[in-house]
């Protein structure tokens, strides 16, 4: 693909929906960490080095339960999600994750994140359930 036309794929990629590149990026940078190839993370979910650490740009929804996978199947007994949390930086995850990195709690970062879930992705639904001792997200 010539440099123009990966140019004009990323700029058309910032106008569609779908996932926002901050969060695309964290989980990627988090499955190279692991020894990950970016050659896996490109075959597994179809998307160009450029896409995958683009954190100005958007991606398919479909893309990052592709690196979910990946990142599972590589490392079965491990709770991909925690690890995954703790080792990603908030300044990657853009304004949203500034924003929770404020907050004056755990509880007020999380209702942060299920307020504004559309800004981490167009088809992103998420709710709050708070029931005795546990939260359920």
């Amino acid at each position: 693909m010539s440099s123009t036309a990966s140019a004009e794929r990323s700029r058309n990629s910032n106008r569609k929906g779908g996932l926002t590149g901050h969060y695309f990026a964290a989980a990627a940078m988090f499955a190279l960490t692991k020894g990950i190839s970016m050659e896996e993370i490109t075959a597994a979910t179809g998307l160009s080095r450029g896409d995958v650490m683009n954190p100005a740009g958007r991606v398919s929804e479909l893309c990052l339960p592709k690196l979910w996978c990946l990142i599972a199947e590589r490392f079965p007994d491990t709770s991909v999600a925690l690890e995954m949390v703790a080792a990603v930086p908030t300044t990657l995850l853009g304004v949203l994750g500034h924003a929770a990195s404020n907050a004056p709690s755990f509880g007020a970062a999380i209702r942060l994140f299920v307020r504004y879930a559309r800004v981490m992705s167009d088809g992103l639904k998420m709710g709050l359930l708070i029931q005795h001792d546990e939260i359920s997200i």
